[in-house]
């Protein structure tokens, strides 16, 4: 068994690997007790406390502004002048705005066809100066090829791009974010004299690397981690990358695969899907604690830690922390579902 790390040990590793500072941090840690009595029905319920991760900065902030500092110090460390992303969501937003931060080229390649008008991230990353290049495929084998292609096709320009999805710092890159993330969120729980608590967080390399973070500290921390898509990564488990970070940092100890939590019970029928579970949360946490979550992740992140509350998981004496990872652009590009429900 490892000795326990200080949260200096884990900063003084992490101070080792290539980073620009971008993000707003750190983020804050706001307490939610007219949710709390809501969901207990008007009673004292457990302590509930959201960390803003939504407050990044960084056109509308999010999980992924974290990680972008590991990802464009990388890129910066190897020469690069341009990045390229694929994809629509949250990170293609992060990335283009981490880019103009930065001074990088940013490249864009969505999966499927060019919609009618842009809107949400798609919108926020052409005003900030992204090039997107449509694939006209929702095939992820066929986005990759187009990746390296575009790679290619620049490399022959003289530029020097840096393709991410290609280099394992796609992955971790969000288990040192978030292993700082831990160290973050254990002082500010300390201050409020706060040991014990149970966290929800998209599943994902973000949950991964908190929960490493919390591991070799030695907290008294459970997680659970909640699905958004019928699967992730299942050729390299969420473990695979933080034992990967973990070697990388010089630490003895890493997460086992069993350790990782994960509920699959509000993906709805498809990834990014709008379900009613998580409409309602989005309603309710706005309507209690003027917090705004999106519906592909943090409105169903919120969905299981609301039932869970409901079945009566969780004492008076409990407390818990969801993880906002934010996504908000995504509330605008669903409205017309969300606003069915």
């Amino acid at each position: 068994m490892q000795t326990r790390l200080t949260p200096e040990q884990i900063r003084e590793a992490l101070a080792t690997r290539p980073r620009v500072p971008i993000a707003h941090l750190p983020t804050p840690l706001d307490e939610c007790p007219q949710l709390s009595r809501d969901l207990s029905g008007g009673e004292k319920g457990p302590r509930i406390l959201i960390k803003r991760d939504d407050l990044t900065g960084q056109a509308l902030g999010g999980n992924k502004v974290r990680h972008m500092e590991f990802r464009m110090g990388d890129a910066l460390a190897q020469g690069a002048d341009t990045f390229i992303y694929a994809d629509a969501n949250n990170a293609a937003r992060a990335t283009a705005a981490a880019c103009a931060k930065v001074g990088l080229k940013c490249v864009l390649l969505v999966r499927g066809q060019r919609p009618d008008r842009l809107q949400g991230n798609m919108l926020l990353a052409t005003v900030l100066g992204a090039d997107l290049e449509f694939l006209n495929t929702e095939d992820r084998e066929e986005a990759a090829a187009r990746v390296a292609e575009v790679r290619e096709r620049l490399e022959k320009e003289g530029r020097k791009p840096y393709a991410l999805q290609e280099l394992p710092t796609y992955h971790l890159s969000a288990i040192f974010s978030y292993l700082e993330a831990a160290v973050e969120l254990r002082g500010q729980l300390e201050e409020k004299g706060i040991h014990k608590v149970h966290v929800y967080v998209v599943n994902g390399h973000s949950q991964a690397g908190m929960q490493l973070g919390a591991k070799l500290m030695g907290l008294d921390w459970s997680f659970t981690g909640v699905a958004v898509g019928q699967h992730f990564e299942p050729d390299r488990p969420l473990a695979t990358w933080a034992r990967m970070g973990s070697d990388l940092l010089g630490f003895s100890e890493s997460l086992d695969p069993e350790e990782i939590e994960t509920t699959f019970d509000y993906v709805g029928p498809h990834h990014g899907s709008v379900t009613p579970e998580g409409v309602e949360a989005i309603r309710m946490t706005a309507a209690t604690e003027s917090v705004i979550l999106d519906p592909a992740y943090t409105g169903k992140g919120m969905a299981a830690l609301i039932a869970d509350v409901r079945r009566g998981r969780f004492s008076q004496e409990d407390n818990v922390v969801f993880v906002h990872t934010g996504g908000i652009p995504m509330l605008f590009e669903a409205a017309e579902q969300v606003s069915q429900y």
